[in-house]
């Protein structure tokens, strides 16, 4: 799997699988044995520390939920959807460990119709 192969989604009905894709559903019920195989994956293409980026499509009414969860971060590439109902960001960020790229996704995964690729 690619860097770019891992999507994660929320508020799907889709079970767990490990297929390339992973939904912040997932990340939400904690499963220790699917967390684990997420981190393995995280260590195989990175080495920590090292920079990340993390890309969320949101709802346009969303988007201050996500941006508080990078307050240092006062540019982000932005693009908004042709009708305006969605907002893509992207933020790279100095990631210390794989735990602490979950510990986003984790924080991410309560907003409302959040995407993250």
């Amino acid at each position: 799997m690619s860097r770019q192969g891992i999507l994660l989604f929320a508020n799907s009905d889709f079970k767990c699988r490990d297929l390339g894709i992973i939904f912040l559903k997932c990340i939400l019920c904690m499963d220790p044995e699917w967390l684990n195989s997420l981190r393995e994956k995280l260590d195989t293409f990175y080495a920590w520390p090292s920079l990340y980026t993390f890309k969320f499509i949101v709802p346009a009414d969303q988007q201050g939920h996500l941006r508080q969860l990078f307050p240092l971060h006062t540019t982000a590439t932005e693009k908004s959807s042709e009708k305006g109902k969605y907002v893509s960001l992207t933020y790279q960020m100095m990631m210390p460990s794989s735990k602490s790229v979950i510990d986003v996704y984790k924080k991410a995964a309560v907003i409302e119709g959040i995407v993250a690729l």
